[in-house]
């Protein structure tokens, strides 16, 4: 098993790849747990984040069964599914894509022609077609598709293997030359089960489901904290070809730029006080609304502050994770985003003041594996001037007029 940077793994040639799709192609998750957690309010509950864990990647009616016996509510999932179908049913084409997945697919395509691309979800067809329909690409990469209410898969949900072996079926692959991708331990599960290799990105953070595996199925599992850090070459699949700088530039998928509107808020002070590179701290709400609960990494973006200094534009490096270097006792106080705006402002902060953010484009991984402060202090300037460079291209400059960091 290979945690985000993977080396060339032994197994069979790939000739399939699977995706699941909430939480790995599409970001539905905010819009569920958003839609879960109203509908628990009006039963007088709240969605704790065991009830949580429990119910991820599972079909809708079992999904919200799990969540029943979490909380010991005293309902029916059918009436929960009811109530919470009828609010999403609205907002289902409002899913953005997850961070790298447009860009993976599109990549998949363009491999040879031998290699079989399918989905495997627990969503069912009628449901698919609306999270989907403005979604072209998805609505024809598919060579087999899988639902949670085929007639021959309802009632055998994931963790049950039966999805992916009938994905494998329509396809004509052989399960171990089928690698998935998943974000749930349920699909985890039902991958390995199945047979399949299978690239693992979390949805939850800090999740361990494969501590319950087995040291063969371990095997089979490379893990990694977002599509953007999957290495098609350790799979023996082409090399990406879009990187600058050894970065992924969002712009040549305009639907991957990701805008987040927020305000400033405190941090723990460290970037200032300690690394010497001062921050301005976004409202982690702000970025829920826009950005799966588990994405992490460091990113460039193009920022403005409209109420502060309109009209004028930031070039910005930005970390959004867990400070994994500081990770220890009361510090381990949650997941931040902070952007370093590559400007010198003489000390002034920004409290209270609306951020606008352009995100274009992925640095690397975010790390904790750092041997000094001062190593991690290099990077983080190493990581400004990569942006500086890469933000200075004609394709990223002509973002700087986007009307969004406008405050429009």
């Amino acid at each position: 098993m290979t945690h985000g940077s993977q080396t060339k793994l032994s197994m069979p040639s790939i000739e399939a790849i699977v995706f699941d799709l909430d939480g790995t192609c599409l970001s539905t998750e905010q819009l569920i747990v958003d839609v879960a957690r109203r509908v628990l309010q009006r039963k007088g509950s709240s969605l704790t984040k065991e009830a949580l864990e429990q119910s991820i990647g599972k079909p809708p009616l079992d999904a919200w069964q799990s969540t029943i016996d979490a909380l010991g509510l005293e309902a029916s999932a059918e009436d929960l599914y009811a109530e919470s179908e009828a609010e999403l049913t609205e907002h289902w084409h409002d899913a953005s894509y997850m961070p790298g997945a447009l860009r993976l697919i599109h990549h998949l395509r363009g491999q040879t022609a031998s290699l079989k691309i399918g989905l495997a979800t627990s969503t069912p067809r009628a449901v698919l077609a609306k999270k989907i329909q403005n979604k072209p690409l998805l609505q024809r990469v598919f060579q087999a598709v899988v639902c949670g209410d085929d007639d021959d898969i309802r009632g055998r949900g994931k963790p049950h293997p039966a999805c992916f072996l009938k994905v494998c079926s329509l396809l004509s692959v052989e399960p171990s030359r089928t690698l998935v991708f998943e974000d749930a331990p349920s699909g985890l599960v039902a991958a390995l089960e199945a047979g399949c290799h299978c690239v693992y990105v979390p949805s939850i953070a800090n999740d361990s489901a494969e501590e319950a595996l087995s040291e063969a199925m371990r095997q089979r599992v490379t893990r990694i904290p977002t599509l953007l850090a999957f290495d098609p070459v350790a799979f023996g699949l082409d090399a990406f070809r879009d990187t600058v700088e050894g970065t992924i530039p969002f712009v040549e998928h305009p639907e991957s730029v990701i805008r987040i509107r927020g305000t400033v808020v405190k941090g723990f002070g460290r970037g200032s006080s300690e690394l010497g590179i001062p921050t301005a701290n976004v409202d982690t709400m702000a970025v829920a609304r826009v950005l799966p609960g588990a994405t992490t990494g460091i990113f460039y973006w193009w920022a403005s502050l409209p109420g502060k200094y309109p009209g004028t534009v930031y070039a910005t490096a930005l970390s959004i994770g867990w400070n994994p270097f500081f990770k220890s006792g009361d510090d381990d106080v949650g997941k931040t985003c902070e952007p370093w705006l590559l400007h010198d402002f003489g000390g002034e902060d920004f409290y209270g003041a609306e951020i606008a953010v352009l995100v274009l484009g992925f640095i690397r991984p975010e790390s904790g594996e750092f041997s000094s402060l001062e190593a991690l202090i290099d990077r983080i300037k190493e990581d400004g001037e990569v942006t500086k460079r890469v933000l200075a291209g004609e394709a990223m400059m002509a973002f700087r007029e986007d009307e969004f960091l406008r405050g429009r």
